[in-house]
């Protein structure tokens, strides 16, 4: 099972949003040295979130990204605001090793199929569920899709960031039975995303199968020591 600390990145820096996007956080003034901390602490994946690009629907930070790919040997995956064939390729020319579609999936599930076939590997769908129904990442709206139905319909997709609204941020931990389900049912890695804030939500995804976590707040506010989760958990496997 994987690590993935996430950067968010506005205007430059690193913040979180809240979860209906009127506040702003700040965590760091300089994404590459907070890279480097993390570096040291064991890190070898990254999860990256270009907030401008999700606002504007096009790259923003473009050379920032392809720092934050060079700085050192990770494998860095970047959700920003693809709607595009373009966008994905201007990505992946950064060095990135994976490109995370959001948005589009629930709008466009035969784009996010169109880009799995034609960059085998290197795209993951991201998914966020209320109830079981899939919502449209950043809006809080619902669809009419189940979430299995919609991971089942995206074929040739083989990774996942699936989140859970209903536990996101409310530091009551990853809702379990969805991740069990999602990781017996759907035949694809599965990586948990939202309301891990803890070593025993670490542990507990890590027992139902999960590929990876993403985590950023419970980091950035020092509930979990990354050097010690990494140590553990990046050679964690299910018992």
């Amino acid at each position: 099972m994987q690590i993935y600390p996430a950067i968010y990145l506005l205007d430059g820096k690193c913040v979180r949003l809240s979860h209906d996007n009127s506040d702003v956080t700040l965590y760091h003034e300089r994404p590459l040295e907070l890279m480097h901390r993390w570096i040291e602490m064991g890190a070898t994946h990254l999860h990256v979130v270009d907030l401008d690009a999700a606002q504007y629907d096009r790259p923003i930070n473009v050379r920032l990204l392809r720092h934050i790919v060079n700085f050192a040997d990770l494998f860095v995956q970047i959700d920003a605001g693809i709607r595009s064939t373009h966008t994905i390729t201007t990505l992946l020319r950064t060095g990135a090793a994976r490109i995370v579609l959001g948005k589009i999936v629930t709008k466009n599930p035969l784009f996010a199929m169109h880009a799995a076939k034609r960059f085998p590997h290197q795209i993951a769908c991201s998914i966020e569920s209320k109830n079981g129904i899939s919502t449209i990442p950043g809006r809080l709206k619902t669809s009419s899709i189940p979430s299995i139905t919609l991971v089942h319909a995206l074929q040739g997709v083989d990774t996942i960031i699936y989140s859970d609204t209903n536990t996101d941020r409310s530091m009551a931990g990853p809702n379990l039975p969805i991740y069990a389900s999602m990781v017996k049912n759907s035949g694809v890695k599965i990586i948990a995303s939202g309301g891990i804030y803890t070593e025993d939500h670490i542990q507990s995804l890590a027992d139902v199968g999960v590929d990876g976590v993403i985590i950023d707040t419970a980091i950035y506010d020092g509930i979990i020591s990354l050097d010690k989760i990494i140590q553990k958990y990046n050679s964690y496997k299910e018992k």
